[in-house]
């Protein structure tokens, strides 16, 4: 019964509309009961202030390459597959982009990593010595759950193709959740550091129920990396005028 539920595919847009907004609902309200925990515990100060300045090159890096390229290329690229038959072909599709924006990613978080110092003056002008370097460290935590809710965006997006929508619709409460755990038990234990680990935990939830999902339509990862793969190819011309879109958005975001 419990498998029925979490792979039932929606077959009218009421259905799923009304899940994903009961959903939503859910998740606000855990989303102002995380904000109420965090002004409980730290208040307005160098803290908050360090730990929402550390997402700005992160989300930065997620909005591009994760919400262009998923959102305007892989779905209805994916779709198609599935629609035409193709199945084997879809999974085949969803591991190369897997593994593509997944060295991808590694890449920029290296780089983000080293380069952390220098760019995040940029970002928060002003923060004397001791918020600066809180914010690094918050922000070279928080590249691993970008690391980790990109991939679990792809897998996502597989069950919004299949119109499995539980999974996919309840991941965001379980992420709000685990950052609420991590200021609750994880700061009074390990101290500040693990405001920023909280996040994580959220992030690895999230992946872990989308892919319990994935895996029971059938997806397996496996190894295939193949930039010249024609789906890619559509999928990479896809998400350019998409990415575009969206870097002057975030550009914008990150100026005011």
């Amino acid at each position: 019964m419990f498998s029925n539920l979490i792979n039932k595919q929606y077959k009218t847009i009421t259905g799923a509309a009304i899940l994903i907004a009961s959903t939503s609902l859910i998740s606000r309200i855990i989303g102002l009961l995380r904000d109420r925990i965090f002004a409980h515990y730290f208040g307005a100060g160098p803290t908050m202030d360090a730990y929402y300045a550390a997402f700005k090159i992160p989300d930065l890096i997620y909005n591009l390459l994760i919400v262009g390229a998923l959102s305007a290329g892989y779905i209805p690229v994916f779709t198609k597959l599935l629609t035409n038959k193709h199945k084997n072909t879809a999974w085949k599709l969803t591991n190369n982009i897997l593994n593509i924006i997944s060295i991808v990613l590694i890449t920029l978080i290296i780089l983000g990593v080293i380069y952390m110092p220098y760019l995040m003056p940029l970002l928060a002008p002003g923060f004397n010595d001791s918020t600066m370097q809180l914010t690094v460290i918050y922000a070279r935590i928080t590249f691993i759950s970008t690391l980790l809710l990109s991939i679990s965006m792809i897998m996502g997006t597989i069950l919004q193709s299949l119109r499995s929508f539980l999974l996919f619709s309840v991941a965001p409460i379980f992420y709000n959740i685990g950052i609420i755990f991590g200021v609750v038990v994880l700061v009074p234990l390990f101290g500040d550091m693990a405001l920023a680990w909280g996040v994580v935990l959220g992030a690895a939830i999230h992946l872990a129920i989308q892919t319990f999902g994935a895996y029971k339509h059938g997806y397996r990862w496996k190894w295939y990396f193949n930039l010249a793969d024609k789906e890619t190819k559509t999928i990479i011309k896809l998400m350019i005028p998409r990415t575009l879109g969206l870097a002057l958005n975030q550009i914008n975001i990150i100026v005011i």
